[in-house]
């Protein structure tokens, strides 16, 4: 298997994490869950605009928590980043996010603790996950596209001969 794509650098600058991401994602996750009732959401007998909310402030929190610790430390030893090391940062949002919406499920609903549990709100969180994450991923690349050609059309023509 050939693994030099995943050794180039990450197309994208590292950015400055803030408060606005994390909150897109929450409010992400609420409307997914309160609107389309993915997974069996819609058999839910209780305050379905509650429990989608706290799935968002779940995903909110984790998110803003990861970004501001642990990404920040990385984003500070690791140079260059390089897309394999995005899609492992990206793989632990997912497991922390999923961690927490097993333990909110677990303390709601009075469940046991099971790893059946676990992998089935993993295997869904991964789901979503997946989709944000392309959707995030093809927007940031577009901003990047944008402000790359913005900067083109700066230059003169013989810049650009060089």
């Amino acid at each position: 298997m050939n693994c030099e794509f995943l050794k180039r650098t990450y197309p994208f600058n590292k950015k400055k994490q803030n408060i606005k991401e994390s909150i897109a994602y929450g409010v992400i996750i609420w409307a997914i869950l309160y609107f389309l009732q993915p997974f069996g959401f819609a058999s839910y007998q209780g305050n379905k605009l509650l429990a989608s909310a706290l799935f968002g402030i779940v995903t909110f929190c984790c998110h803003a928590i990861y970004m501001w610790t642990f990404l920040k430390f990385i984003y500070t030893r690791v140079t260059p980043w390089r897309i394999w090391h995005n899609g492992c940062s990206i793989f632990c949002l997912i497991v922390i996010i999923a961690v927490g919406n097993f333990l909110l499920v677990a303390y709601l609903y009075q469940v046991p603790f099971s790893f059946d549990l676990f992998f089935t709100f993993f295997y869904w969180t991964l789901i979503i996950g997946i989709l944000i994450t392309a959707l995030s991923t093809g927007i940031q690349y577009n901003i990047a596209l944008k402000e790359r050609m913005e900067e083109l059309l700066r230059n003169t023509t013989e810049e650009q001969k060089d």
